[in-house]
């Protein structure tokens, strides 16, 4: 099974990144800011 976990912050993530992956604890592979994707903010509600 693989697993893709997420981390949400309010303030700056750099760091306590940087602490997870000193203490062995994983790395980061994706780093995305708010604002920065590229998914419309509002979508359309599917039919049925």
């Amino acid at each position: 099974m693989r697993l893709s976990p997420s981390l949400f912050f309010t303030t700056n993530c750099e760091p306590a990144l940087a602490f997870y992956e000193q203490c062995g604890l994983g790395r980061g592979t994706i780093l995305l800011r708010w604002g920065d994707n590229t998914m419309p903010v509002r979508t359309a509600a599917m039919p049925g």
